[in-house]
């Protein structure tokens, strides 16, 4: 059975088996593994919920008492708000693995067989060529790193105005590419990419880039007043992916 004593480096150095829970936070325990290492974790149920979370955290002396509670405290924050924190971890996971470059590859597969629309019509080489090309020359070298939840509206009409210093025309095809592959993102043609098309921003002059005879002119001022959020929900207001 856990037992509740000051923790204390020393107390914890002479726990030679078992588990020890900290008195001055809920939730909150150290055990001692089968290796003669020391793990911390925490253990308690959901406010309002018939539930209980378990989480393990880093290894002791590495994580230290004051880490683990700070981490067990932010726990307790969602725990007492009938949240569970498993979720909210995967949920963050999801979003730092969901890398712009690795949506890409999504998108390609749904490109090749067909499924970036609901029409399921598949695309001639050249064309996945000339996507492909887009992404290598213009989205990858800035963004392809990046997770595709931050992306900022600023970002992309940075890529297309840069690209339409020395190619207008390849400027426009980069902006019509970044509405379908952000569009298809959004919508459930994208599903394994699980962004939400309502909440999108309704920017209703997001291609003017495309039709503008001065791409370089469109300036961000022109642009309607929005908080930093995510453009692939922007690009897509007007049209949905082709």
């Amino acid at each position: 059975m856990t037992k509740k004593i000051s923790f204390t480096p020393v107390t914890i150095d002479s726990l030679a088996r078992g588990s020890l829970a900290d008195p001055l936070t809920p939730g909150l325990a150290i055990e001692v593994l089968p290796s003669g290492k020391k793990r911390w974790y925490y253990r308690r149920k959901i406010a309002g919920r018939k539930v209980v979370a378990t989480l393990f955290g880093e290894l002791y002396p590495s994580m230290t008492i004051a880490d683990a509670r700070a981490w067990a405290r932010g726990l307790n924050d969602q725990v007492e708000a009938g949240i569970d924190p498993r979720v909210t971890l995967r949920k963050a996971k999801s979003h730092a693995q969901m890398t712009v470059a690795f949506a890409h590859g999504l998108y390609m597969e749904a490109v090749r067989d067909g499924r970036i629309s609901r029409r399921q019509s598949t695309l001639k080489p050249n064309s996945i060529r000339l996507k492909l090309g887009y992404y290598r020359r213009d989205i990858a070298p800035k963004l392809g790193s990046r997770s595709i939840y931050d992306i900022t509206e600023n970002e992309l009409i940075e890529l297309v105005e840069a690209k339409g210093k020395t190619a207008k025309v390849g400027a426009n095809g980069l902006a019509a590419e970044l509405r379908v592959f952000f569009g298809w993102a959004c919508f459930l043609t994208g599903k394994e990419v699980g962004l939400s098309a309502t909440l999108r921003l309704p920017i209703q002059r997001a291609f003017l880039l495309c039709a503008s005879a001065d791409i370089t002119a469109v300036r961000e001022s022109d642009w309607p007043s929005q908080k930093p959020s995510s453009v692939h929900r922007a690009l897509v207001d007007r049209e949905r992916p082709l």
